[in-house]
């Protein structure tokens, strides 16, 4: 029973052939590493509008409520000088 060795005779073979192989795993690395690095871009924008829906929902009723508040205290003022 024979097998068939996967590496050529030469040693020029050889390195082509291993050389080959190195570009193929540096090309699917690469590839690798795009595909990481657009998926950590999305996972930091939905992270960053999460966290800026967050802010936006605690933030802004009590700055409304302020804006209101200082609004009729003005009210309350400007009327309370036209009655003196």
């Amino acid at each position: 029973m024979s097998t068939t060795h996967p590496f050529p005779a030469t040693v020029r073979a050889a390195r082509r052939t291993l050389a080959s192989a190195y570009d193929t795993v540096r090309a699917h690395v690469r590839s690798v590493g795009d595909v990481a690095s657009r998926t950590l871009d999305r996972v930091g924008t939905a992270a960053e509008t999460y966290v800026s829906t967050k802010i936006k929902r605690k933030v802004k009723p009590p700055l409304v409520a302020a804006l209101v508040a200082a609004g009729l205290a003005l009210v309350v003022a400007i009327v309370a000088v036209f009655r003196q």
